[in-house]
């Protein structure tokens, strides 16, 4: 038995009772791969999230929920016909983002946010959208936008 465990006031100081209660003295085992989660989310405050087409910069995030808030930084695609990323959002326009899928338990981990689709320009224009603007993470590839309807 260690010295602290020697001091502890509690009367159960067996090494399983120990572990269950998660005492900063005793030797925890590791995790199993399956309880493994994304020890970090892969957005912060400021952060610059993109690609060739979308630029986004992070002004607000929830470490509770995922979901966050961004300002479209830079639209190429800025044609606001269905199928265009322009159809939904504005460059300069903030949007945000509400986490929809966390798979980061699985063995091939995701995190997949939309913008719901009554914050897109195209419902206030059009009175629904008919598709999801998504963004989508991945370990491996990043981050990446779509359209998915």
């Amino acid at each position: 038995m260690k010295p602290e465990c020697e001091k502890c006031p509690l009367k159960d100081k067996s090494k399983q009772a120990c572990i269950k209660r998660q005492c900063e003295h005793a030797d925890m085992p590791p995790p199993s791969p399956t309880e493994t989660r994304i020890s970090k989310w892969p957005i912060t405050v400021c952060d610059a999230i993109g690609d060739d087409q979308i630029g986004l910069e992070v002004t607000w995030f929830s470490k509770v929920t995922g979901d966050f808030t961004a300002q479209i930084a830079r639209l190429k695609d800025k044609e606001n016909s269905p199928g265009h990323f322009g159809s939904y959002v504005t460059e300069g326009m903030y949007y945000k983002f509400v986490l929809i899928d966390d798979s980061s338990q699985h063995k091939h981990p995701s995190l997949t946010w939309e913008i719901p689709e009554e914050g897109t320009d195209r419902f206030h224009r059009d009175g629904s959208t008919g598709a999801q603007f998504l963004l989508q993470w991945e370990p491996d590839s990043g981050f990446t936008f779509d359209l998915d309807s």
